[in-house]
């Protein structure tokens, strides 16, 4: 399951801390994106990664209801604007999966939603545009955006 900030947690910071930690409970309180203090997904694209997943194919989307036809998860360690990690689409692997480790090949940005996923497909494997369209269209067709490389 996704870890969310903690605000408990502010008994154990240390006072150099303490100044990372107003700024992050300023930006949540009045919806500041403070972009230094998260992760940038874009480091990701090429890379080798492993992808935790939440939502395997075959799951249901715990708000909405609807079927993930592939294996949705995001990168443990890593700090989304939404708060919650990193998410990432696993493509051209066709069954359930917990964990899965290969390439970031691409990244939708999302134009009106900060909160960017990542490509991840099996080393040495392509794909077109148009094909991590047609895969991810479920969920991205509610947002407009690109595909970055």
């Amino acid at each position: 399951m996704r870890r969310q900030f903690d605000p408990d947690s502010r008994h154990h910071i240390k006072p150099a801390k303490a100044a990372v930690f107003v700024s992050i409970c300023l930006g949540e309180l009045f919806g500041i994106r403070l972009g230094y203090m998260y992760t940038d997904a874009r480091q990701f694209l090429g890379k080798t990664v492993t992808v935790l997943m939440d939502r395997p194919l075959g799951s249901k989307h715990p708000k909405y209801g609807y079927v993930y036809p592939v294996n949705y998860g995001f990168i443990e360690g890593t700090l989304a604007p939404d708060n919650q990690e990193v998410d990432a689409y696993v493509l051209g692997v066709n069954e359930a999966m917990e964990e899965y480790t290969g390439t970031c090949i691409a990244l939708i940005h999302r134009h009106k939603d900060d909160d960017d996923k990542l490509v991840v497909v099996p080393e040495g494997v392509s794909m077109p545009d148009e094909e991590i369209r047609a895969a991810t269209h479920f969920q991205e067709q509610y947002f407009t955006s690109d595909i970055l490389r």
